[in-house]
């Protein structure tokens, strides 16, 4: 089990295996990657621990990044089923078996509510918010936090109001742009679906629109296809990745990005401690 701890403080992060640990100076790029604002910064330590909760790492990432010595991107499934990325880096003896990392907006629940809070939300309505994220539908949302569906719809039209988006997906996007501001839907974005998830050029950016809150139409037109072509690679993208929701779907695209500029960021530290 690892795990890493960002310090904003005093600028050094620490990697965690079997009890022991070792620090390190931490890179600018993990720092914004962490803290954009300096006002969430007084969410401490806490925010910036990424627990890892898959047992099983895919033996054929790990031998890839121990063979090209750079991070591997794939995914998992966590502990309640839900799809979440794991990074596969190199061990620090250049041998089987690798590290593992998990970095996901699952883990960011106080940082997404006092994002929601700056929007204007009520306090309900960014707990809403936060279980929306974590359970992928408003209706396991409501459930989870013992609320009636209706309340919960009610807080969600509210809170769609108050980021002036027009969709569950668009208002994610939203709250996690206070880290990843409109790369969702940026050709990195679609470079790193087609990678870590094996999806065709096309699926890949209907993808990235649809996690950027695009609605179907909306995203055919941007495409210049038809919806039925849109209805179509929503269907295999959601096959592929394991969801069944569009906020699922932001999440999931939120998540690999993240991990993504988290293994860019934990690179050069490695090459500097080799």
């Amino acid at each position: 089990m690892y795990a890493l701890v960002s310090n904003t403080s005093q600028r050094t992060f620490s990697t965690e295996a079997g009890g022991r640990r070792e620090r390190r100076a931490a890179p600018a790029s993990l720092i914004r990657l962490m803290i954009r604002n300096s006002k969430l910064a007084a969410a401490g330590d806490d925010a910036g621990a990424f627990p890892v909760e898959v047992d099983n790492l895919d033996i054929a990432a790990c031998r890839t990044a121990v063979a090209t010595q750079a991070p591997v991107l794939r995914p998992a499934a966590d502990r309640l089923g839900r799809t979440v990325v794991v990074i596969h880096s190199p061990g620090p003896a250049h041998e089987l078996p690798c590290e593992a990392r998990v970095v996901s907006l699952l883990h960011f629940g106080d940082l997404l509510r006092q994002a929601a809070r700056g929007l204007g939300m009520s306090g309900l309505g960014a707990r809403v918010c936060c279980a929306l994220v974590e359970h992928g539908s408003l209706r396991l949302a409501s459930r989870a936090l013992g609320i009636s569906h209706l309340t919960a719809a009610s807080e969600i039209r509210d809170a769609l109001r108050a980021a002036d988006v027009h969709s569950q997906s668009a208002l994610i996007h939203r709250l996690a742009g206070h880290w990843l501001g409109d790369s969702l839907r940026s050709d990195r974005a679609i470079a790193l679906l087609r990678s870590a998830f094996n999806l065709t050029l096309r699926d890949a950016r209907a993808a990235a629109l649809r996690a950027a809150g695009y609605t179907r139409p909306e995203a055919a037109s941007v495409l210049g296809v038809s919806r039925w072509s849109i209805e179509e690679s929503s269907a295999n993208v959601f096959a592929v990745l394991g969801v069944s929701k569009a906020p699922e779907l932001t999440r999931l695209v939120a998540d690999l990005m993240l991990s993504a500029d988290l293994a860019d960021a934990l690179a050069p530290v490695r090459q500097m401690s080799a």
